[in-house]
């Protein structure tokens, strides 16, 4: 049972991140399984699927994801993110608690549709 590596991709907002991601699988896995696993940006798994995809917008530093947070959650991007995915899909990312604050109208949009997409989502605290 289970899926195979080449049925699982991993989103990530950041090159870094991807390349992260690629290490410590390989790290877990195996060089050879690590490869078989898509890990890399939105812009890279565009036009691609995978049964699994995992979504990461891990960030641990909310100042920082303050900065960045028009191309976080950019609707465009957030809709390649989540139809990638054929039969599950898990997003690893923020809450975003009530007091991080949008810069302006178009970030504040951005963040009620990430928000509304994490409230149809099933959370699981890790």
């Amino acid at each position: 049972g289970g899926l195979a590596p080449q049925d699982i991709g991993v989103v990530t907002p950041f090159r870094a991140q991807g390349r992260t991601v690629r290490r410590v699988l390989a790290e877990h896995l195996g060089w050879h399984t690590a490869q078989q696993i898509l890990a890399d940006t939105v812009e890279r798994m565009q036009g691609q699927e995978r049964e699994l995809v995992i979504l990461s917008l891990a960030a641990g530093n909310l100042r920082f994801l303050a900065a960045v947070a028009g191309f976080f959650f950019q609707p465009e991007r957030l809709n390649v993110s989540v139809t990638r995915a054929m039969t599950k899909l898990i997003i690893i990312g923020p809450e975003l608690p009530p007091e991080f604050q949008a810069l302006d109208d178009e970030m504040a949009r951005w963040l009620d549709l990430y928000r509304s997409l994490l409230a149809q989502a099933r959370r699981i605290d890790i």
